[in-house]
């Protein structure tokens, strides 16, 4: 087959007719299984060209389905597999508003070319990628906004376990249900984070991609696993990496990645609360003073940006922390504080 014609068949699979995407993946299923291994390096080396340069969903969509094909015909050689799993931890992450089906359509060829590593490679090939594929994995089961793409993901994951290649320390994935968006979030992720320092690395992707999403209910969700995650990290990690970092967000212009901010300091000065409470001390003893006036400072400020959405980031702040941290602010910002205490109607 022609370079352009390979070329064609990868990007056909992000056309808008269903029925030219159904074909072209059956087309690359047929010539996954026919080409000889030198044929098949020269459509690898095509495609990443063409993920390369292009850098668009569709292509990303075509390479990743592409990949696994080829995988799972046994004809991607080994010294492909870097470069091809970079691509692969790329792909779990997409997740554009302007096109969220086909987001997640990348996102489940991913899982799906992870699984087909896992079903061609001998273990002692595939376990030095292992170490960046199987967290990744395991996000996308807890945190993926679509169920099929956790699914897929936890698919994939329980493949790996079964050929010994997770680490002992590995949550148990039998019987784990991850149907509900809310529970994956909430209640899963936290079985998950009880192992080894997996509570850091969900703690760090929550922060990289979904309080910042482009989907407020994933924000709220980020939040409030923020808050469930927080008892299971270091003190230290969460004041100095978490809230830094979510103060930092807050200044963003993007209005969604402030909003997500604001909602996961909330949820995570909440968590530090209980912790306080717990062991006699203030929530000033933990976060310190500069913090606090840091968070109290939030409010006037969003609040001059005259935003629904900053408004309602506020009134948030507020109801989940205003018990614990109004004695420690200044009297202006406490004063304005309770104004907006007492005119919150609806809160997020």
């Amino acid at each position: 087959m022609e370079p352009n014609q390979i070329v064609g068949l990868v990007q056909n699979l992000g056309h808008t007719d269903p029925v030219i995407r159904s074909l072209a993946a059956d087309s690359i299923r047929t010539l996954a299984a026919t080409l000889s291994m030198g044929d098949a390096d020269r459509t690898v080396n095509i495609v990443l060209r063409l993920v390369y340069v292009s850098r668009t969903i569709e292509t990303l969509y075509g390479g990743c389905l592409m990949f696994a094909e080829l995988c799972r015909n046994g004809r991607l050689g080994e010294h492909r597999l870097n470069t091809v799993v970079h691509i692969l931890l790329r792909a779990l992450e997409c997740d554009v508003s302007h096109v969220p089906i086909m987001a997640a359509n990348v996102r489940d060829a991913a899982c799906y070319a992870c699984w087909a590593f896992a079903e061609a490679y001998a273990p002692n090939i595939l376990q030095p990628f292992v170490e960046e594929i199987a967290p990744a994995l395991m996000a996308t089961v807890v945190f993926d906004r679509e169920t099929d793409c956790r699914r897929a993901a936890l698919y994939a994951l329980r493949e790996y376990n079964d050929r010994g290649l997770l680490p002992h320390a590995f949550p148990s994935l039998e019987g784990l249900d991850v149907t509900s968006t809310s529970d994956a979030f909430i209640n899963i992720s936290v079985y998950i984070a009880q192992f080894e320092d997996k509570a850091l690395y969900l703690i760090n992707h929550l922060m990289k991609t979904k309080i910042r999403h482009w989907d407020i209910a994933i924000r709220k969700l980020a939040a409030e696993a923020l808050h469930n995650l927080t008892p299971l990290a270091p003190e230290y990690y969460t004041v100095v990496y978490v809230l830094y970092d979510l103060l930092r967000l807050t200044r963003f212009t993007d209005p969604n990645t402030c909003h997500g901010a604001v909602l996961g300091i909330a949820e995570v000065l909440s968590a530090l609360a209980v912790r306080a409470a717990q062991s006699n001390r203030t929530i000033r003893n933990i976060v310190g003073q500069i913090i606090l006036d840091r968070v109290g400072r939030l409010v006037p400020r969003l609040r001059s940006h005259q935003s629904p959405l900053s408004e309602q980031a506020c009134r948030y702040l507020i109801e989940r922390c205003s018990a614990d941290i109004m004695e420690f602010l200044n009297e202006e910002i406490r004063d304005e504080w309770i104004s907006l205490q007492l005119l919150a109607g609806a809160v997020v």
